[in-house]
């Protein structure tokens, strides 16, 4: 019985750990796959040619900004800002200097 009681315990603690791995990846986003000077480079190209609506969304995956609520009918440059601000927060969450 106490074999069981056991295994019982370590199959939640394991789960616990897993879930909280999930978690913290997901946290992390896309940014935790590349390194510092990788995304502060992809916000370079965004920033030589802010009207770029294929720079913007590079960039705008690698930071966490949320594209969905783009309005496509203005210039990419119009979003320059709150990207920036994405970006910084990403890169000072990895523990990077802001741009």
């Amino acid at each position: 019985m106490k074999m069981l009681i056991v295994g019982v315990s370590l199959f939640f603690v394991a789960g616990c750990e897993t879930a909280g791995s999930i978690a913290e990846a997901k946290s992390n986003g896309v940014a935790a796959m590349f390194s510092c000077e990788q995304v502060k480079s992809m916000f370079s190209a965004y920033d030589r040619d802010k009207s770029s609506w294929a720079q913007l969304n590079e960039i705008a995956k690698i930071s966490g900004y949320d594209v969905s609520n783009m309005d496509i009918t203005k210039n990419a440059a119009s979003y320059y800002e709150s990207v920036k601000n994405s970006t910084n927060l990403a890169l000072m969450l990895k523990g990077c200097e802001p741009i």
